[in-house]
């Protein structure tokens, strides 16, 4: 007796053997969001909401930490907006800047860095083009170094949904208390002879980037593209273990030796902390 074909259950099977092809299906863009606090004088806070929820009282802004100059604040799209699953295709974004009370003290070595709540310039930004236009791995607006009370932020640079902001004084109402400041994170490395023999004594810097309008390049001349670097905010010596470490927030950073009487390789990197394995090679001048 001839046996007719029986269709497998399993999916793979009733593909194979009764010729039906699923439907495939499309995940939400693993997506995330940043803001780099590239001003000099600024600490920063931002507010993110889908544009398509600005009528929603589900979805109130998103407010970020406080961000100290020089630091990177990251999230995930699927973090902040949980609801609509991933990268909006739109936003309505809120930045506020706020001045430090001691502002002729290096940021990082003010202990404490005291921040003014009233602020010295907000607005709102809406229906900034998103994943609507193009999908990255991350999302990224730059807060740039301005005049007083001004606000210079490049969105989505260098995608299809670039845009350039600016904006000048309090167009916000007030917060009703400043955010939480970002958490720091640990920024260290080590300083060796060419055998891995450790030093202690070594002198070592660190910097916070910043960066300028494209017009005020003059700031500083030896960057043409507008990349500066800070008075150094904070320095240590190495210990027994040839070992030094900065307790600062995530960001962009210059790292810089120093010591009599030794020649360095390199003498100075440029890292995005967290970063724990900084390596810089001593050899004692002939």
């Amino acid at each position: 007796m001839m046996r007719r074909p029986v269709c497998v259950v399993s999916l793979l099977m009733a593909v194979l053997s009764c010729g039906t092809v699923p439907t495939p299906i499309t995940l939400p863009a693993e997506t995330e969001f940043s803001l780099v606090n590239l001003s000099r004088r600024w600490y920063a806070t931002i507010g993110l909401r889908p544009a398509d929820a600005r009528d929603s009282s589900e979805q109130p802004f998103v407010q970020s930490k406080l961000i100290p100059p020089g630091a990177v604040y990251r999230k995930r799209f699927f973090d902040l907006f949980p609801q609509t699953g991933g990268c909006p295709e739109r936003l309505d974004l809120r930045v506020y800047l706020f001045k430090r009370i001691n502002e002729d003290v290096p940021i990082g070595l003010d202990p404490g860095e005291p921040v003014d709540p009233q602020g010295v310039a907000s607005a709102e930004i809406p229906d900034v083009v998103a994943c609507e236009r193009v999908v990255v791995s991350t999302f990224t607006i730059v807060l740039r170094d301005s005049i007083e009370g001004t606000g210079v932020l490049k969105i989505a640079q260098e995608t299809e949904a670039s845009q350039d902001v600016t904006f000048t004084g309090q167009n916000l109402s007030p917060l009703e208390s400043l955010p939480e400041r970002l958490e720091s994170a640990p920024l260290a490395g080590q300083v060796v002879t060419p055998d891995g023999t450790a030093i202690s004594g070594i002198g070592v810097l660190l910097r916070t980037r910043y960066r300028v309008t494209d017009d005020d390049t003059a700031l500083c001349p030896e960057e043409p593209d507008g990349r500066c670097y800070s008075l150094p905010i904070a320095i240590r010596t190495t210990d027994e273990q040839g070992r030094f470490s900065f307790d600062r927030p995530p960001g962009a950073y210059r790292v810089e030796v120093f010591a009599d009487g030794f020649l360095f390789r390199p003498v100075s990197v440029i890292v995005e902390s967290p970063i724990d394995n900084i390596i810089f090679i001593a050899e004692p001048q002939p």
